[in-house]
């Protein structure tokens, strides 16, 4: 997420109950340095703890199940210090048996007639779960369909850092960003609901609430600083008034074999008044395959020849190149000099271009990445142009 303050009077991490050295510089290798960093540190999939009726549970799925233990486990101890743990379950009144590979220690903890939760594959032809965890207090289990599993160092136990989070969550308050009347509108959750709910995942539908709230202050926050840094950017850094000619521009337009849309016009009127400000220009121009974009960037660049300037428009291919320069031929006519300059285009062909752009001869150049390359100089230049996938 952005990083903007989201905890309100946040202590620093090394002040975390039972944190010591060796573990903070673990959470440091994991790029976690504040609080914020902690509680902001999201589990990458979820455990579901719901409990599975192995009458319906498909052969070989991942299930949770609970039984009671009502024979004494046995342990077999073969190869090179590899073992089988043999636990024997009443679920639900079916007999089922659980193995659980290289745990023996495990044989000591359980109790006959203990109820334990266990997590793992379900075999329906062998009636046998190939366990993978064995849960004895079921509190862990009780309150949350869901348990977060996060990426973790060497070191540090999944647990270990559920716990550090909880901890932390109950001791922060957590900063709102969004509006009052944006979440009403867009049926999101309070920020603080959502990162609990990330990390403390009740059910199913309060996980999709928290994650598409989530995703959207991640977008709102990334915007709110594009903005800014925009705006920033523009009052610190002048920019020269283009005087370009009005009436030429008019001429023009009148030359073209439609009439513009009032989409079209538009977004024309918007260019050129930034065109005219005395700051630099970042717009970007979006709209459907067709809708003319095309047009409006042909025009703002006949513009810019008035005004004494070159235009630049770099699209990702040669062949959309190709197309981009046929079409602005045939829309400028004898009003504009149009050159493509591509990776195809070489030797003498290619230098002989470089310096009727240098000289100022080529009005607008269209190519792909090969307008960037170190040779390429223009002789004025005054508006460039991306295509989307060159942003």
């Amino acid at each position: 997420m952005t990083k903007l303050n989201l905890i309100e009077n946040p202590y620093a991490l090394k002040d975390i109950k039972g944190l010591g050295p060796k573990r903070l510089a673990i959470l440091n290798e994991m790029n976690i340095h504040t609080i914020q960093d902690l509680v902001l540190y999201l589990p990458t999939r979820y455990e579901d703890n719901t409990l599975v009726d192995l009458t319906t549970a498909e052969d070989e799925s991942h299930v949770t199940v609970r039984g009671e233990v009502y024979s004494t486990p046995t342990v077999a101890f073969f190869g090179r210090n590899r073992s089988k743990l043999t636990v024997h379950l009443m679920i639900n009144g079916i007999a089922v048996k659980a193995v659980f590979f290289n745990q023996p220690y495990l044989k000591n903890k359980i109790q006959l007639h203990e109820t334990v939760v266990i997590k793992g594959k379900w075999s329906r032809r062998k009636q046998e779960i190939n366990g993978q965890k064995m849960f004895f207090d079921l509190s862990q289990l009780a309150d949350a369909q869901f348990t977060p599993v996060y990426r973790v160092k060497e070191g540090l136990k999944q647990k270990t850092l559920r716990d550090m989070i909880q901890q932390t969550l109950q001791d922060i308050t957590i900063h709102e960003w969004l509006p009052a009347s944006m979440r009403e509108q867009y049926k999101l959750e309070t920020l603080h609901d959502t990162i609990h709910a990330l990390h403390e995942a009740k059910d199913q539908q309060s996980l999709l609430r928290a994650r598409r709230t989530f995703a959207f202050t991640e977008f709102f926050m990334f915007e709110l600083r594009m903005q800014w840094l925009n705006r920033m950017e523009k009052m610190s850094e002048e920019a020269i008034e283009v005087q370009y000619d009005i009436q030429q521009v008019k001429t023009f337009i009148e030359t073209l074999p439609f009439e513009l849309t009032e989409g079209q016009k538009q977004s024309v009127n918007e260019i050129f008044r930034d065109l005219k400000a005395p700051i630099r220009m970042h717009r970007l121009l979006q709209g459907d395959v067709g809708s003319g974009k095309t047009v409006v960037a042909a025009i703002c660049m006949y513009a810019m020849k008035t005004a004494g300037y070159q235009s630049a428009l770099m699209v990702p291919t040669e062949i959309l190149a190709e197309q981009h320069a046929e079409s602005l031929v045939e829309l400028f006519g004898p009003y504009m000099n149009v050159a493509l300059l591509t990776g195809s285009v070489k030797g003498k062909k290619r230098q002989l271009l470089l310096e009727r752009l240098a000289n100022g001869e080529i009005d607008c150049l269209i190519g792909t990445h090969a307008l960037i390359q170190d040779d390429v100089a223009f002789h004025n230049v005054g508006l460039v142009i991306t295509d989307e996938q060159h942003r």
